[in-house]
């Protein structure tokens, strides 16, 4: 989890590892002054991911949108976050269920020697 401040709003980047594509597809979300969340969309487009958002800004509704920057992956992810068009954050968030991975990759390891050690 990352918390960035901007104009008196906190935003918080989170990120999570799904079970997609074995355990390395990432998912983030985006929580605005503690209230409102958005959420990368259900669909995966490749390794490139953009989360729209807004923030209320004095009354008036702002477009936001945290975009994904090379290279993504579950360990660190690299990002910029633009309001209204412009770029005002770069940042970086490490996906709070990593471990997932690597369980998953060791799980797979320890199975295939297992398998080989007996035959």
């Amino acid at each position: 989890m990352t918390i960035h401040n901007w104009k008196e709003h906190k935003i918080e980047v989170r990120g999570y590892t799904l079970p997609k594509y074995l355990w390395m597809a990432l998912s983030l979300k985006i929580v605005i002054d503690d209230k409102y969340t958005f959420e990368s969309p259900k669909e995966l487009e490749g390794l490139k991911s953009k989360v729209p958002f807004e923030v209320i800004e004095m009354g008036n509704t702002l477009k936001g949108a945290l975009v994904t920057r090379h290279p993504v992956s579950t360990l660190l992810t690299r990002y910029k976050i633009f309001i209204d068009g412009i770029e005002v954050i770069k940042g970086k968030v490490t996906a709070d269920n990593w471990y997932m991975l690597y369980g998953f990759f060791l799980f797979i390891g320890v199975g295939t020697y297992v398998v080989f050690s007996f035959t």
